[in-house]
């Protein structure tokens, strides 16, 4: 790392948020809705360029660095509603929007500005949602989604995963001090990026780019046992 890429500076976070919790229809729906406002003054982000080295091979040059001014603000939601006596239902919902207000970077290729642009790992929305069915006092069964906007891999190239949905499902037993489950995960196999960037990996042509992606946890079925004392 270069002495100059070697040092950054204290961030400082200015934030305003209003909430609102609620009990509503005898005490069935507890609900709680947030809206939040954050300027970042000296945003840290991570920062990385790639070199060609004696041999002609891309290393990365990785480091953490100060965007002048960032902000992000938004809505979340969390909802949990007995619907009957055996039927629950769980709701968490997020809207962001994060923007970089002032960030420029140096590498050997030239200057990159980032004004304007979302920050990384942020995606627009999320949602996840789940209804959980009790059958008779030792067996519930749960139906679980979860939803991700697409969001910026990191702050310093434009590499993005995908929107992806997610399902999962649970059947449990319960008797006193004992559980036992049956679980599944992403249900479908569903193929999502959690990690990822950009590069060139043919070594025919280092410039020719190509995304290279971390997916996440492929489709996973299990059993489990608890007992507590």
């Amino acid at each position: 790392i270069s002495e100059d890429n070697r040092y950054y500076d204290t961030e400082f976070n200015n934030t305003l948020e209003l909430g609102l919790k609620s009990s509503l229809l005898n005490d069935t729906l507890n609900t709680r809705l947030a809206a939040f406002y954050i300027q970042r003054k000296d945003q840290q982000v991570k920062s990385s360029y790639m070199l060609l080295d004696e041999s002609n091979i891309p290393v990365f040059q990785d480091y953490l660095s100060n965007a002048a001014e960032g902000r992000n603000y938004g809505l979340e939601l969390e909802s949990f509603w007995l619907l009957t006596e055996s039927l629950a239902w769980q709701l968490s919902a997020g809207y962001l929007k994060t923007e970089f207000v002032d960030y420029r970077y140096q590498t050997e290729d030239g200057e990159f500005d980032k004004t304007g642009r979302a920050q990384a790992h942020a995606p627009e929305y999320t949602l996840a949602t789940g209804l959980e069915y009790a059958i008779n006092h030792a067996f519930k069964v749960t139906f679980e989604s979860e939803a991700k906007d697409d969001f910026y891999f990191s702050d310093s190239h434009d590499e993005k995963s995908e929107a992806y949905v997610l399902l999962h499902a649970r059947i449990e037993y319960q008797v006193n001090s004992f559980t036992a489950a049956l679980y599944g995960r992403n249900l479908t196999d569903q193929d999502y990026a959690v990690r990822g960037f950009g590069f060139g990996n043919d070594p025919r042509d280092w410039s020719a780019n190509s995304q290279q992606i971390q997916l996440g946890s492929p489709r996973l079925v299990g059993v489990e046992a608890r007992y507590t004392f």
